[in-house]
């Protein structure tokens, strides 16, 4: 599944470019390649339309137009975030620490992702989050339907846990980091552009999820998804 929330232009990483609906719109055509089923929400009625028409020859698909109001991670977290990121000297790292919208559409991954394993419309034993922009080097101006591919089951998969790509190796991750020292070095130990688990797995993840955002804001330290996996506890 994936899901894109539209809140305009940001900059991405310190001195970095910026990203535009307009850049996500093109990385967004990679999905016409990609014949796995696809869930993907939307809170923009066009960006929704486009997908549908990417993948118009793919008949498992489901396009979902939210709401933001209705999301805990826009309506409750989101002006939560935006007072703990208007904290006087708090860490700069645009967008993650400066654009609460951001931070909140990355926490909004679990809680969508809780929406799809509770309907699961493909009846998947297996599912997984895939950023929009993660195969962004596969991005073309047209659809070509020869390079299309299919995303498998990682192999030796623990069937007991949730698969994530590492960022920095295991030996850099301290399980004793504070939230506000993994908030302030930025740091992250593994990457939330995909990750994938059994349906029940990601069920009990995304609850111990949103219950470790919550503890991070009621500190007054938060980030992106990223951060606050580094501030779970490894079991």
């Amino acid at each position: 599944m994936t899901a894109y929330f539209d809140i305009g232009k940001f900059q991405k990483g310190r001195g970095g470019g910026m990203f535009t609906p307009q850049l996500y719109r093109k990385w967004m055509t990679v999905f016409a390649q990609i014949t796995n089923p696809v869930v993907a929400y939307f809170d923009d009625v066009d960006h929704a339309a486009f997908m549908r028409d990417l993948r118009k020859k793919l008949s498992r698909t489901r396009i979902i137009v939210v709401d933001r109001k209705t999301l805990w991670s826009f309506c409750e977290l989101e002006p939560r975030i935006a007072a703990i990121f208007s904290q006087e000297n708090y860490p700069f790292d645009p967008p993650n620490t400066v654009v609460s919208k951001y931070s909140a559409a990355m926490h909004a991954k679990y809680e969508l992702m809780r929406w799809a394993v509770q309907n699961n419309p493909f009846r998947s034993a297996y599912i997984s989050w895939l950023d929009i922009g993660l195969f962004r080097d596969l991005a073309t101006d047209f659809v070509d339907d020869s390079k299309s591919f299919q995303l498998g089951i990682p192999p030796r998969l623990n069937r007991s846990a949730v698969a994530y790509a590492v960022v920095s190796p295991r030996s850099t991750f301290n399980p004793t980091f504070t939230a506000e020292q993994i908030v302030r070095s930025n740091f992250a130990w593994v990457c939330g552009c995909f990750f994938i688990a059994r349906v029940d797995v990601m069920w009990r993840w995304t609850t111990e999820y949103l219950s470790a955002v919550e503890r991070m804001v009621s500190e007054n330290w938060i980030s992106t998804d990223q951060q606050v996996i580094s501030d779970i506890p490894v079991t």
